[in-house]
């Protein structure tokens, strides 16, 4: 029997080295599962960091976009209001250039007529409201 409580004394001294060596390589296996959770943790924060890179990059480019489309567009708004107001201008002058010398001709003319009539009224004794012009036949054949 004596026998017996050394086997004991040895399984139980194997228990405790077996837990012992257990504990140590379940150290080194939680010192590994950390450095392997460390590792992913750090792969998904720069996967993070990455697509959060690229919604700044597409924001930004689509901000730059729309505001080199607003500024275009407030530029050739503004040159085309110019070009208008430019172009109304000179045409408007024409307008009154025209309208000045076409009034200018009607008054000449008027003029001429009235020089006419009062000629040929002072040249046949006549007065106003009974003068006759004697070419008008003529004039109108």
């Amino acid at each position: 029997m004596p026998s017996q409580p050394s086997k004991r004394r040895s399984t139980s001294q194997e228990l405790r080295f077996a837990s012992s060596h257990e504990d140590a390589s379940s150290l080194f296996e939680t010192e590994d599962s950390s450095k392997e959770a460390n590792a992913i943790e750090d792969d998904e924060f720069e996967r993070t960091a990455i697509r959060c890179f690229r919604y700044y990059i597409f924001f930004l480019m689509v901000a730059a976009t729309i505001t080199a489309g607003v500024v275009t567009w407030h530029l050739l708004n503004q040159g085309e209001e110019d070009d208008f107001q430019n172009e109304f201008g000179v045409i408007a002058d024409d307008i009154r250039l025209l309208s000045n010398k076409r009034v200018s001709e009607l008054v000449a003319d008027s003029d001429a007529l009235a020089q006419t009539i009062t000629s040929l009224a002072i040249n046949s004794k006549s007065s106003w409201p009974f003068f006759t012009d004697l070419s008008f036949p003529l004039i109108v054949s």
